[in-house]
């Protein structure tokens, strides 16, 4: 399975590096676009830059990429790295 680093930003914290961290979203899927960008999927994987990384816990139920809930900004991830979607692709 490949892994896509997809342009999301994201923001939380390292219980393993004990700091704040940002980082990005990492999906295996690359079928599905939303404004020319790859879509990411609750279940997809929140990387650190420190590289620990979370699952995405959250996402829009009424809007399915391929069969799970589409990420949003706010979207939440829980793992060693614990945080929040705070930015989306841009054009």
């Amino acid at each position: 399975m490949i892994k896509l680093d997809m342009p999301y930003i994201t923001a939380g914290y390292c219980s393993v590096c004990k700091s704040a961290q940002s980082g990005t979203l990492i999906s295996d899927q690359s079928t599905v676009m939303f404004c020319g960008k790859m879509a990411c999927r609750q279940g997809d994987i929140a990387k650190a830059n420190c590289g620990h990384t979370g699952i995405v816990m959250s996402g829009i139920t009424t809007i399915l990429t391929v069969g799970r809930a589409t990420v949003f900004l706010g979207s939440t991830f829980a793992g060693t790295y614990t945080g929040v979607v705070t930015g989306a692709p841009i054009g």
